[in-house]
């Protein structure tokens, strides 16, 4: 894939849209958790790697420890977030920011828009996530996570509310990758986190 092309998608990628409450149970919904940490994009090409931000800022020398010797693939596009976990296990923006080694960073892969040259976007969105898992299962290295799906969204609600986790994002089986607000993606945060959340608005404006 072209340089070009790939740093013009950094720029066009999807998002998902604000949404009171979840789609109804069925109707072709899948369900996944969305985790506190920073919007990214992996770019894997054979000469070059690049972690880029959700303004297009590469990621890759503030976060130096990400080795990517692993992702055994000529090139791709990886959708994800870039995390990193409190003492108790759970995924904490504000950890991101900390120099230690206690820290421990990964990127939770859950969308694959381009690989081997080949742009995936046209495919349902199911499709592309069985290629990313069978990506994602040959990567030994802990750095590279898969996001999984579920069709209830309501009971994964509970649980990612009930484990402190950010919100859910719902997204169409069906439907193609569709960049910018109108790619039928919708996100519901969870209660508990929110009310823990209220006073972290000065680390937003560190996301870009």
């Amino acid at each position: 894939m072209p340089v070009s092309i790939a740093s013009q998608y950094v720029l066009h990628r999807a998002r998902a849209t604000k949404a009171p409450h979840l789609p109804s149970i069925g109707d072709g919904w899948l369900h996944e958790v969305k985790f506190d940490g920073y919007r990214v994009q992996l770019h894997k090409f054979p000469n070059s790697v690049s972690l880029y931000s959700k303004g297009g800022r590469n990621f890759w020398r503030k976060f130096p420890e990400l080795a990517v010797a692993g992702l055994r693939v000529r090139s791709c596009v990886i959708d994800g977030e870039l995390t990193a976990c409190d003492i108790n296990g759970v995924p904490n923006f504000r950890v991101l920011h900390y120099n230690s080694r206690d820290n421990v960073r990964c990127v939770w892969a859950f969308d694959l828009p381009y690989l081997i040259g080949k742009d995936l976007r046209p495919l349902p969105l199911l499709d592309r996530k069985e290629r990313l898992e069978r990506l994602v299962s040959k990567v030994r290295d802990p750095w590279l996570c898969f996001v999984e799906t579920f069709t209830d969204g309501p009971k994964l609600l509970k649980g990612a509310d009930r484990m402190g986790l950010e919100r859910i994002v719902s997204k169409k089986a069906s439907m193609p990758y569709r960049s910018g607000s109108k790619c039928d993606w919708m996100k519901v945060k969870c209660a508990s986190w929110r009310e823990r959340n209220r006073e972290r608005w000065p680390l937003f404006e560190q996301r870009q």
